[in-house]
């Protein structure tokens, strides 16, 4: 920011008793000249202020929002930030290397630096350990239930810990976001339990109703209740009803044409169509594509022979609590989901074992 600039912001909020948050950063890795921007991680994402890094030093103020707000220090055409901060009344110090900082200074940034030590190395381990299951997914099925064994035994870790720091920091806006995080791996009863771990000040906040709100939609289509039913068109032009499929296993894949990760997992999805051709299953694409060209596109692309239909307004979507896809959800031959949330290994194991059980 400029440095004329910088004096009438502080001038301005000084006479009218606005509260201010002042950024100083050193970094000395980065470039002599280059860019950086302050960008608001949103949505929307939007660049709110820049300065030209010298000498690895840079300063940015401005009016502080009334709730910490979580921002970026960015380079332009580069994926990961230089840091990550959340705005705030008070003097914030960014040190460290680039893309390996430390920020610290104020409340909130402060919490933020305990959850990076705390919790963040777990998550890196995790994926470790997933990325080496994958580079040998080959190697029998021995060895991916001893490594899911192991995944699943440090989730329950990651899991001890992240509830933990909620318990420490129970006023956090970290907290809050770890928990939004989280409710993608919850059921409804555990989402209660965590979000009741949050202070009393925090219960009335809005994002905490948006959670309590998600939590009851959990609770609705949970294992063991009845799976809302729903009426959608398919790729073959006629509708699809789920209750015409009662008595019946119903295997809801719910993908979209734009995930990635969706996607990389339909080859799996066709796998179990075809080894379960002649049980007592019917395996159903539920896409969330608004538009119907990318679909059918997408179906095209990865070859999708199996049952596909298209939600393509949300309806069915949110009457099921999707909060993140890929999600699976088995309804059972009397209409009640029987899992929610199973993948791979784990999902074909639960189908072995219903299917397997219905022949006796």
């Amino acid at each position: 920011m400029n440095l004329l600039i910088s004096f009438f912001v502080m001038c301005l909020a000084s006479v009218a008793n606005v509260p201010v948050y002042h950024i100083q950063g050193h970094v000395a890795d980065i470039e002599d000249g280059t860019v950086l921007y302050l960008r608001l991680v949103g949505p929307p994402a939007k660049d709110i202020d820049s300065v030209v890094v010298r000498n690895g030093n840079f300063e940015y103020r401005g009016n502080a929002p009334k709730q910490p707000v979580w921002a970026t220090l960015s380079i332009k055409g580069k994926f990961s930030s230089v840091a990550e901060v959340y705005l705030e009344k008070g003097e914030i110090r960014v040190s460290g290397k680039i893309y390996n900082t430390t920020v610290k200074g104020t409340h909130t940034n402060n919490e933020n630096e305990v959850f990076k030590h705390m919790v963040s190395p777990m998550y890196s381990k995790r994926y470790t350990l997933v990325s080496i299951l994958g580079e040998n997914y080959n190697r029998g099925t021995a060895y991916r239930d001893s490594m899911n064994k192991v995944i699943t035994n440090y989730d329950k870790q990651i899991n001890k810990t992240e509830l933990s720091y909620i318990k420490t920091y129970p006023k956090s806006v970290i907290a809050l976001k770890l928990l939004e995080y989280k409710s993608a791996y919850m059921d409804g009863v555990q989402f209660n339990s965590a979000i009741a771990l949050l202070d009393k000040s925090m219960q009335n906040r809005e994002e905490v109703l948006r959670m309590k709100h998600y939590a009851k939609q959990l609770l609705s289509c949970s294992e063991g209740a009845v799976a809302p039913n729903f009426t959608l068109p398919s790729s073959t032009g006629d509708k699809f009803t789920l209750s015409s499929a009662k008595g019946k296993y119903v295997l809801i894949d719910f993908w979209a044409s734009w995930c990635a990760s969706c996607r990389n997992a339909l080859p799996g999805v066709a796998a179990l169509n075809k080894k379960y051709e002649k049980a007592n299953l019917l395996i159903l694409g539920l896409s969330l594509d608004r538009s119907d060209e990318a679909w059918r596109k997408a179906l095209n692309q990865e070859g999708c022979t199996w049952l596909q239909v298209c939600d393509y307004d949300g309806k069915v979507a949110r009457a099921y609590a999707v909060s993140a896809i890929p999600l699976t959800i088995i309804v059972g031959p009397d209409g009640r989901i029987v899992s929610r949330g199973l993948q791979k290994d784990a999902l074909e194991k639960k189908l072995d074992e219903l299917l397997k059980t219905e022949k006796q």
